[in-house]
C-alpha cells in the first residue's frame, strides 16, 4: 500500500487467507476492528510507528505470526487484538501500553515469552488463556509494581524477569 493510504477501514482484509505479506503505510494511526483477522498465512507484520491504536481482533487467527514487537507510539489495544494467533511465540508490548484488554493474547497457544511495560496498570480477564508454554514475561517495572499480577503468571507456570 502506498504511503499516501491514512486509514484502513474495519475488516479491509479480515479473511484473506493466503495472504502472505502486507506494508502498513506510515500514516496510519489505527489498525480497525477486525482490519486482519483470519488472515492465515499472513506472516510476521511491522506495525508502523505512527499506529497509536489497535482495534478489536485486529489480528486475531492469523496463525502465521512468531513474533510480534508493538511500537511505543501504541497506546490503546483493544479485546483480542492478537487473540488466536497460534504459532505467535515472541511479544514486545508498547511502553505507553496501561491495560492488556480481555482476550488480548487468549489461544496463543506457542507465546512463550511477552515483554511488559512498566506503565502497565491493568490486566483483562482471559488476556494469555490457554497460553500453555508461556515461559517468561520480562516485566520493565519493579518486583513490587508486579506483585499485583504475580499470582495470574504463577497459575500459568511462566517466570518473571525483571529488565530496565
Amino acid at each position: 500500500m502506498p504511503d499516501s493510504i491514512n486509514e484502513i477501514g474495519q475488516t479491509s482484509f479480515g479473511g484473506c487467507s493466503n495472504l502472505l505479506t502486507i506494508n502498513i503505510p506510515n500514516g496510519i494511526t489505527k489498525i480497525e476492528e477486525d482490519t486482519f483477522s483470519k488472515c492465515l498465512k499472513l506472516q510476521n507484520i511491522e506495525i508502523p510507528n505512527t499506529v497509536s491504536e489497535i482495534g478489536m481482533h485486529a489480528f486475531a487467527n492469523c496463525q502465521s505470526f512468531t513474533d510480534i514487537i508493538i511500537p511505543n507510539s501504541v497506546t490503546k489495544m483493544e479485546m483480542g487484538a492478537f487473540a488466536a494467533c497460534v504459532n505467535l511465540k515472541n511479544v514486545v508490548v508498547s511502553d505507553e501500553l496501561e491495560v492488556l484488554e480481555t482476550d488480548m493474547f487468549s489461544y496463543c497457544t506457542n507465546l512463550t515469552t511477552i515483554t511488559l511495560p512498566k506503565k502497565l496498570n491493568g490486566i483483562g480477564s482471559y488476556v494469555f488463556l490457554d497460553c500453555k508454554n508461556l515461559k517468561t514475561v520480562y516485566y520493565k517495572g519493579t518486583p513490587e509494581q508486579w506483585e499485583i499480577y504475580r499470582q495470574r503468571f504463577e497459575a500459568l507456570g511462566a517466570k518473571v524477569e525483571y529488565i530496565n
